[in-house]
């Protein structure tokens, strides 16, 4: 088994049965950070193991970003169940403080 630090996480969790990797969550809950997207400030979640930043749908509704579709078979859970992603956001542009990070 192994284990990794999961910022975003809530709760400890445990994924796959053979070989399983256990997520610890942070003791003081998930770590977040102030930024400003369109000029609006949020809290956005950090995780190291993922190189995508998930994007709430009401977000993406609120704030009209620009969305495309996409299929993949690669994206799972942390239980290792598949999950349906219907699109990606196509430009996200966002601050931490006045500094455009993407």
């Amino acid at each position: 088994s192994h284990m990794r630090v999961e910022l975003s996480a809530t709760t400890n969790l445990v994924a796959g049965t053979d070989n399983a990797t256990f997520f610890a969550a942070p003791e003081g809950g998930p770590v977040v950070i102030p930024i400003k997207l369109k000029g609006i400030p949020i809290f956005a979640s950090l995780s190291p193991q993922s190189f995508v930043s998930v994007v709430p749908r009401s977000i993406v509704e609120t704030f009209g970003l620009q969305v495309r579709d996409i299929t993949s078979s690669q994206f799972c859970s942390f239980d290792g169940g598949t999950v349906t992603v219907s699109s990606v956001v196509d430009e996200l542009k966002f601050y931490l403080g006045d500094l455009e990070i993407c």
